[in-house]
């Protein structure tokens, strides 16, 4: 009622009330549901928010061009409640269907414009715009080769046209003799009783005329040029209707225009019930509604045809759910024209069969959802087993460099570790290994003079480097030095200990502080102890046999310095 449509070309949109403010800062648009039922998009009668707003028109133009195409609206009832059910539940006969006379991609538009689902509709207008500029190429192509079919203008001036034409030939005749006179050859003068002889018709080069001995003779030789009668071509016209030449009732006339008609409604089916009581109890019907209910007769002759095809291939056992739907929705909706070829029996057996095919699709539609329940499970199970072996073979990389990497990018390592399997089930265990690997690092890269300056008290002033050396006092530690006294008290010109020499002979320092000074060991606090021994571990020191050797180690202690030495044996291997 919104369109407007002028010499069937132009159209017109008004009434723009149920459009939505969609600029910047717009007031809030109303919760409440504003649309008109038989074009409400089924997401909107049911509330939903989260589907864009285009989808939801391009439901609403489907439903427009169903209307413009069929003749009438989708869903048609006097209650806007059912309408609106209708929408949400029910399907529109296919258009193809209702108009037969249109391409089908007309009626496939349409369908995948009304789909129930949203996701199912076109991504954009832009694909819209385009499969209706590639239908309408089609049709104009199509309409190219054939004879388009006379307007009643061209019929009113036909008698006109004909007039024309006959004119035009006439003068191209007259024309033709014209030319015909002056390239004809000029006969030559005879003697006395020659005979005149007709013209022979003309050839490619001009034969002079050669006379006969006998005149009677030359009728025979007589060639008459054929005169063309001109071709009229008539303008077909269209066969009369009937209908045409009955006069209406004036009366009956003015009541079918004012109170028949505006009140008939839209639906096929229930006009045609509507038109057929109007007509069987009135004699005096107009033309005009003897003309639609003849039309309407012959959608019903079409539907009905469908309903043969269908009832058809339900006797065959080939009759799918749709088929079996869209005969129960022509039971209830079409109850007159579907009871011309199916039996009460049939019905009922239709109705059972559409029952059976939900339950066998929705039983169907469960197993493959199980299906692809289970089958996605199966792919996290593969897909998580698969990093549980990345993340194994990361740990053994991380392994491997625990003791040859440099700082910075052991630190890398472990840290893109924690962040990449944080997730998975198991990774407390991995931390825990990590956290290990990191203490063990640490532990072996702590300079032997660091240790033995934070432990230099416990020594008591004894300690021996190296064997090769004079004994000295231990006395103190400053810039990274160490004093060494003689036992008398004097200090030795030049003997001084560097932190760097500590470094470069640490396997003789280790022997010589692990063997001269193990009295001295005991007190050693836990953790210098540990990371003693790990940092002897590291450098080739045969630990195992010292502790052997020497039991006088805690057994805490002992027990964390063998847990470790078992992470380092791992790593070297």
């Amino acid at each position: 009622e919104n369109i407007i449509m002028k010499n069937n070309s132009e159209f017109k949109l008004a009434d723009l009330g149920l459009v939505k403010d969609c600029k910047e800062g717009a007031a809030a648009q109303d919760e409440n549901l504003m649309a008109t039922p038989a074009y409400a998009p089924p997401e909107v009668i049911r509330g939903e928010k989260d589907v864009p707003g285009f989808k939801s028109d391009m439901y609403s133009f489907g439903a427009t061009l169903y209307q413009l195409f069929a003749g009438h609206a989708p869903f048609v009832h006097d209650d806007p409640m059912v309408v609106c059910e209708m929408q949400q539940e029910n399907q529109p006969p296919p258009l193809i269907a209702v108009n037969s006379a249109l391409p089908p991609e007309i009626s496939m538009l349409v369908d995948k414009l009304m789909e129930k689902d949203p996701g199912k509709r076109p991504g954009s207008w832009s694909t819209v715009l385009h499969s209706l500029n590639e239908i309408t190429y089609a049709w104009h192509i199509t309409n190219q080769q054939a004879t388009p079919p006379p307007s009643p203008a061209e019929n009113g001036s036909g008698k006109q046209k004909i007039l024309i034409g006959a004119v035009i030939l006439l003068t191209v005749c007259l024309l033709a003799e014209l030319v015909l006179f002056f390239l004809l050859p000029t006969p030559q003068p005879q003697a006395e009783k020659t005979p005149v002889t007709s013209v022979q018709k003309q050839t490619a080069d001009p034969v002079p005329l050669q006379p006969t001995a006998q005149p009677a003779a030359t009728a025979k030789n007589m060639v008459s040029t054929p005169v063309q009668k001109p071709v009229v071509y008539q303008t077909p016209q269209p066969a009369k209707d009937p209908l045409d030449e009955l006069e209406d009732d004036p009366d009956e006339l003015k009541r079918w225009k004012k109170e028949i008609k505006p009140i008939l409604p839209e639906d096929p089916y229930t006009r045609w019930e509507a038109l057929k009581e109007y007509l069987e109890d009135n004699l005096y019907a107009p033309k005009d509604a003897r003309k639609m209910f003849r039309a309407l007769e012959q959608k019903k002759d079409l539907r009905i045809k469908e309903l043969k095809k269908m009832k058809k291939l339900c006797e065959e056992g080939k009759a799918s759910l749709s088929t079996c739907r869209t005969l129960v929705k022509s039971f209830d909706s079409e109850l007159s024209w579907a009871v011309e070829v199916f039996s009460p029996d049939e019905m009922s057996a239709i109705n059972q069969k559409c029952t059976e095919l939900e339950e066998k699709v929705k039983a169907a539609s469960i197993a493959r959802q199980k299906k692809r329940e289970i089958a996605r499970k199966q792919e996290e199970a593969r897909q998580l087993q698969n990093r549980i072996q990345e993340a194994k073979s990361e740990l053994l990389k991380i392994r491997k460099e625990t003791l040859s990497a440099h700082a910075q990018d052991f630190q890398i390592m472990t840290s893109n570790f924690r962040n990449k399997y944080a997730d998975l089930p198991d990774f407390e265990d991995y931390s825990e290994q990590l956290e290990k690997l990191e203490k063990i690092r640490n532990m072996a890269k702590t300079p032997l003079f660091d240790l033995i300056r934070l432990n230099q008290k416990h020594l008591k002033g004894q300690i021996v480097f190296p064997t090769h050396y004079p004994t000295y006092t231990f006395r103190s530690a400053e810039n990274e030095t160490m004093f060494f006294l003689e036992k008398k008290g004097t200090v030795s010109t030049g003997q001084k200990l560097h932190a760097t020499w500590l470094e470069e002979n640490l396997r003789v320092a280790l022997e010589d502080l692990l063997y001269q000074c193990t009295s001295q060991l005991q007190d050693f606090n836990k953790d210098s102890l540990v990371t003693l021994f790990v940092i002897a571990q590291c450098n080739g020191f045969p630990v195992r046999q010292y502790l052997k050797r020497y039991s006088w180690l805690p057994k805490r202690t002992r027990e964390e310095v063998f847990m470790l030495l078992n992470e380092i044996h791992q790593m070297q291997k």
